[in-house]
């Protein structure tokens, strides 16, 4: 079994980010896709603005997909405590996810995860800021 974790908002489900998701969960064969929801403060705080719907709903939303063995919701205060949490073999980001400073989270904790940028679906039609 090998765990694999992704980060995202998800405003606004869309085929964008549902190819996404699809995408992490075949990363490899024997993959467990577990999922963090932005809460709505850090959405506030990384993309100066206000989420459409409330992370509840996004929560709920992502879940209701059936894709992820489990969809939490980020932390207020620790970027990385999903990390810790859930011990993830692999990381996914999306095509346009910045690092956040993962990759020296992940340098100077020692920890053996593998970081995967997945390509876009359409991103000139299937990305947020646009819908």
């Amino acid at each position: 079994m090998t765990k694999v974790l992704i980060f995202g908002t998800f405003d606004k489900l869309h085929k964008g980010h549902i190819y996404f998701i699809r995408k992490a969960s075949e990363i490899v064969s024997d993959a467990v896709l577990y999922i963090v929801v932005a809460r709505d403060e850090n959405v506030r705080k990384l993309k100066n603005k206000e989420p459409r719907d409330n992370e509840i709903t996004r929560l709920m939303n992502v879940y209701m997909l059936g894709i992820a063995k489990k969809v939490i919701l980020g932390d207020n205060n620790d970027f990385f405590f999903a990390i810790k949490e859930h011990k993830p073999d692999i990381i996914c980001l999306g095509y346009d996810q910045e690092d956040q400073g993962l990759a020296e989270y992940i340098k100077k904790h020692k920890l053996k995860i593998n970081v995967i940028k997945i390509d876009a679906f359409e991103p000139e039609t299937y990305k947020s800021s646009k819908l």
